[in-house]
């Protein structure tokens, strides 16, 4: 039989249930096409794994983004400021 079919994967009673809906091209062909929880009787869509990725490398670079901000707004509150040839500093001795 082939088709689209849904599987009760893991349940974790009374409160958590998961279910993989899957597509069936061959008896012994099953492809996952998405997998959603039961929460205390709401359904979710789990996301996929390229979603959590894209959310947790966005928000790395958001952080590192901004301590480059601070760090480099630092360096010019104590006089170091780089330029072309190299940085300098202001310091007097």
């Amino acid at each position: 039989m082939t088709g689209i079919e849904y599987v009760l994967t893991k349940v974790k009673e009374p409160n958590l249930f998961v279910i993989t809906k899957q597509k069936k091209d061959a008896p012994e062909t099953i492809t996952p096409v998405a997998t959603y929880y039961v929460l205390y009787g709401s359904i979710y869509q789990a996301p996929s794994l390229r979603n959590v990725l894209e959310a947790k490398m966005g928000r790395v670079m958001h952080h590192i983004s901004n301590a480059f901000k601070t760090t480099a707004s630092n360096l010019e509150k104590i006089g170091y400021v780089g330029s072309e040839s190299g940085p300098t500093a202001n310091f007097e001795i």
